[in-house]
């Protein structure tokens, strides 16, 4: 009985060791790379070309590369929640036509350019509140024909533009709360025609022109 005993805990060290925290975030982690709390500075390019979630959250990267996500076509989450992130090159997320969830709040984002986000044709869910964006140019969006919902609250918008949310046809949640809105643009929203839900709350809106949907 001591020997089976024995060999019981020899096992149980050796499954501890190939799911403790070095191998969540190294070249022999699955499908799901666990790399949050490490204070990495970039995208570690060592992880296995596979996997398909890829969380990063509360590090201490401040800028995302065109080669960053390149070799990791097969993603279809990426969490960069808590870095220090203030600027997104154009073609950071090419390659990922499989992305599906992109989570980059609370992050130091000032402006959203229309080449951030090119490449991501099936993204789903992108949340970027409790940023510091204060612009979109338009045309960010145009390629995004199959997001779902877009988190933009608890930023500096001070307007909606005509053309900020063109190519959103299929766009049923758009929370806005928690900005500093004051504006809103004729035929702003006119495209959302999915729309279930829309917050607007607690900005300096005082009345909402009826052209602007």
């Amino acid at each position: 009985m001591f020997t089976n005993m024995k060999s019981l805990l020899v096992l149980l060290l050796i499954v501890l060791k190939e799911v403790g925290p070095t191998a969540a975030c190294s070249s022999s982690c699955s499908s799901r790379c666990w790399c949050d709390n490490r204070g990495l500075s970039s995208v570690p390019h060592y992880l296995p070309t596979t996997i398909t979630h890829l969380y990063l959250y509360n590090n201490s990267i401040t800028t995302l590369s065109q080669s960053d996500f390149f070799r990791y076509s097969s993603l279809t989450t990426i969490s960069l929640t808590l870095n220090q992130i203030s600027v997104i090159n154009s073609g950071a997320f090419y390659n990922l036509a499989s992305l599906s969830y992109l989570y980059l709040y609370n992050n130091q984002l000032t402006d959203i350019r229309a080449d951030m986000f090119v490449g991501l044709d099936n993204l789903g869910y992108l949340y970027l509140y409790d940023n510091n964006i204060h612009s979109i140019e338009a045309g960010t969006f145009v390629n995004l024909s199959r997001l779902r919902t877009l988190q933009l609250h608890n930023n500096q918008l001070t307007s909606l533009t005509a053309d900020m949310f063109k190519g959103l046809d299929n766009l049923e949640d758009l929370y806005l709360h928690e900005n500093d809105i004051s504006s809103i643009e004729a035929g702003a929203l006119a495209n959302l025609t999915k729309l279930r839900d829309l917050d607007l709350s607690h900005n300096n809106i005082n009345t909402f022109p009826m052209e602007a949907a």
